[in-house]
């Protein structure tokens, strides 16, 4: 299976503080379609994109980042994943943006493995 890194997902400790540095700061334009109040996505030059969003937990005063990698099918990657004992955070469902499911690397590094419009 190929993966693709589609986004780099920050989780940050001050959203608006970030999500302006982006956008106005570094002038980083707005992928509207996959943005709302609490997660914002932004497109650097090149394929990748940048999401931002508030860190779950903001009591350890760290940031954490994720990794969003687009897959073919998402479902095949979740069984194929669970068979190999990865930890999964959750199961394949439908986004406004396609399908995606949440696993951890040995690490505990989160992983969001999608496939946009697969709903």
């Amino acid at each position: 299976m190929k993966y693709r890194l589609g986004m780099v997902i920050l989780h940050v400790q001050d959203f608006e503080r970030s999500r302006s540095f982006y956008t106005n700061t570094l002038g980083l334009p707005i992928i509207p379609e996959y943005s709302n109040d609490h997660f914002v996505v932004v497109q650097p030059a090149g394929d990748a994109q940048i999401g931002i969003t508030a860190a779950p937990d903001t009591t350890h005063g760290s940031s954490s980042i994720e990794l969003a990698m687009e897959v073919s099918d998402v479902d095949s990657i979740y069984r194929e994943w669970k068979a190999q004992g990865v930890t999964l955070l959750t199961e394949p469902a439908n986004f406004p943006f396609g399908r995606a499911f949440d696993a951890q690397d040995p690490d505990g590094n989160r992983l969001s493995i999608f496939k946009v419009g697969a709903n």
